[in-house]
């Protein structure tokens, strides 16, 4: 079992590292110290700091996998897919991962799958924080989630996140609007959208639906989303949850270290 071979433990930089016990490697492991492999699909535009797919977003280092799946296969649940997920996310395992994601919230189709082919913590989407979320809610209140494609954001997509109980979600999608459309209508090649324009288009999403429904939180599906949750909280004066939430959710569990201070 890879759990015989998983080496856990933090070494620190100012003591002499305890290497009185046997320490592994996995065949093919030519890597070593990723907390998290990610697997991303063939996406071309501007990703800012905060997006899933720029290093910057992170404070510990992540290993990217560009598979050849592409995103229209994760809106569709392509079942074509799935063998080709599975062996995306060995390959990141067998570099040393300790945890694996995705870098679309689609990819909640193939959470399953992809979970039982590995030996390490799998959490492919964002939205598999519903779960997490609705607990920390009053009873009335729903979890407003702004997704790139509302019409793909199916009930099917959120059972096969785990999600426990739908009613409490409400949906807006950004597929109509102006600077997100770029980036959902095309995927490949060289483009160009306002930054600022886009966020104002993620927070209107937001308002909108707060004005139809008791909101008690926001949830940003798409991975493009998270450089702007400070304009979403903002706006709504609501918590905001979002990939980056979930990675660091993901990277603490499987990345403690000992603590240090003044008594």
């Amino acid at each position: 079992m890879y759990q015989d071979v998983r080496n856990y433990g933090y070494i620190p930089g100012d003591e002499s590292p305890d290497f009185d016990r046997t320490i592994y490697a996995r065949p093919e492991q030519n890597l070593s110290g990723y907390p998290l492999g990610v697997i991303t699909p063939p996406i071309w535009y501007p990703q800012l700091p905060g997006n899933v797919a720029n290093c910057w977003t992170y404070d510990f280092p992540v290993r990217y996998l560009v598979s050849d799946v592409e995103v229209i296969q994760l809106f569709r649940n392509d079942p074509d897919a799935i063998e080709k997920l599975k062996e995306n996310a060995r390959q990141l395992e067998r570099e040393g991962c300790r945890a694996i994601s995705g870098n679309c919230g689609y990819f909640a189709n193939f959470q399953r799958e992809i979970a039982d082919c590995v030996d390490v913590p799998v959490a492919m989407s964002s939205v598999l924080q519903v779960n997490w979320i609705r607990p920390l809610l009053k009873a009335d209140e729903k979890i407003g989630v702004i997704c790139a494609s509302s019409e793909s954001f199916t009930e099917d997509l959120l059972y096969r996140a785990g999600v426990e109980d739908p009613s409490c979600v409400v949906v807006a999608g950004l597929e109509n609007t102006q600077e997100f459309g770029i980036l959902v209508g095309q995927n490949k090649g060289v483009h160009s959208y306002n930054p600022k324009k886009l966020g104002e288009e993620i927070a209107d999403a937001a308002l909108g639906l707060m004005k139809e429904h008791n909101l008690g939180a926001v949830l940003l599906e798409c991975s493009d989303l998270p450089p702007f949750a400070h304009m979403v909280q903002a706006a709504t004066n609501l918590p905001v949850f979002d990939f980056t939430t979930l990675h660091n959710w993901l990277y603490g569990a499987v990345c403690h270290r000992p603590f240090t201070g003044f008594l």
